[in-house]
């Protein structure tokens, strides 16, 4: 009794750490056991998709494609992010007929699946079956043309080209140099341009910062020349789910947003959504 009355802060700093050990442990238990369950939720959420394809009655149909969908979703709202994941969402909000979703997690999923042909090609076929026909300015089609690494090529790629093409230049010229040559040479011309045309493209997106992109996904949504509803309509006739534009400015509920073809209008910032990945 003396003893364990002496030393009873040594006892009770022991006690602290196994505890903090088994909570560890605990806690570790845990996240395995989350990421099985998240598998066995993308498994099942695939398996309800592919029998709604293969449904002969409709109303069966959405309803599988439903149940993939409240599977899909949770996965997201726990934290599971990636292209696949938006891709398999996109693809059933598709056969549910919302297109603006649709086109929205499409949009999604190419953040993280760049150049990604299957959904490249969805996404260009669900585009097309928007109702609202804005053609692009014919200045801003040429520009897409002419610098497509700019706007195709992920940030990240771009950073990884520079890299690369920076690094060997620097060998190339040290190659030379220490064979006797003046200079880095012809053969380090190429990789000298790639450079500048991939640290051009990174300095202007940190100077300039590309503008945030949304999708429209109200099924009719009325464009307006102000942030309110007291202000006239920007046109004669609604704009639909599915229509992408660029945000300029948030303020009051309202977003201000540029259309492809350059003209401008409000809208109600609950009838669209942000092609941003949701933090947390």
């Amino acid at each position: 009794m003396n003893f364990a009355y002496k030393n009873r802060g040594i006892i009770s700093w022991w006690i602290l750490v196994i505890l903090l050990l088994c909570a560890t442990a605990g806690a570790a238990s845990l996240t395995k056991l989350s990421a099985a369950n998240r598998a066995t939720i993308f498994k099942e959420a695939n398996n309800f998709f592919r029998q709604a394809g293969q449904a002969e009655d409709s109303n069966r149909a959405a309803e599988l494609y439903n149940k993939a969908l409240l599977r899909y979703e949770r996965l997201t709202r726990e934290g599971l992010r990636n292209g696949k994941l938006y891709y398999n969402i996109g693809n059933t909000y598709f056969r549910l007929h919302d297109l603006g979703r649709a086109i929205l997690n499409y949009q999604l999923a190419r953040l993280y699946l760049p150049g990604d042909q299957n959904l490249d090609r969805n996404l260009t076929f669900a585009l097309s079956r928007q109702p609202d026909k804005i053609i692009p300015q014919q200045r801003q089609r040429i520009m897409k043309t002419l610098l497509f690494w700019h706007y195709d090529l992920p940030q990240r790629t771009r950073w990884f080209i520079f890299a690369a093409a920076c690094l060997l230049f620097w060998l190339i010229a040290f190659v030379r140099l220490a064979r006797g040559g003046h200079g880095p040479g012809f053969a380090a011309i190429f990789p000298f341009l790639i450079a500048i045309l991939m640290g051009g493209s990174l300095a202007v997106n940190h100077l300039w910062p590309p503008k945030q992109a949304g999708v429209l996904l109200a099924h009719a949504e009325t464009a307006r020349k102000g942030d309110g509803l007291s202000y006239k309509p920007s046109f004669t006739e609604p704009l639909h789910a599915g229509l992408d534009f660029d945000l300029l400015e948030k303020r009051n509920g309202w977003l201000h947003i540029e259309l492809r073809d350059g003209r401008r209008c409000w809208i109600p910032a609950a009838s669209a959504a942000i092609v941003v990945i949701p933090q947390g």
